[in-house]
């Protein structure tokens, strides 16, 4: 190695590129067969069937359609 700083930081940013390029190919080559399942009870809220006004029954219908879309 010589005492150019220049030498060892190319040689360091070719060893990081190196190991970015591997984990990119890894990390491609992997299957994930699983899906992880949100808590919908957390992202639905209740609905106790009162449709009074304010439009509450429909507001809980698009939040419902809003979160199957997401989740499909």
């Amino acid at each position: 190695m010589s005492t150019d700083g220049n030498v060892s930081n190319n040689e360091t940013l070719q060893s990081l590129l190196e190991i970015l390029v591997n984990n990119a190919i890894q990390g491609s080559t992997i299957n994930n067969a699983y899906q992880i399942m949100p808590d919908l009870s957390q992202a639905i809220g209740d609905f106790n069937g009162e449709c009074e006004i304010g439009g509450e029954a429909m507001a809980w219908l698009d939040n419902l359609n809003a979160t199957a879309t997401l989740h499909k």
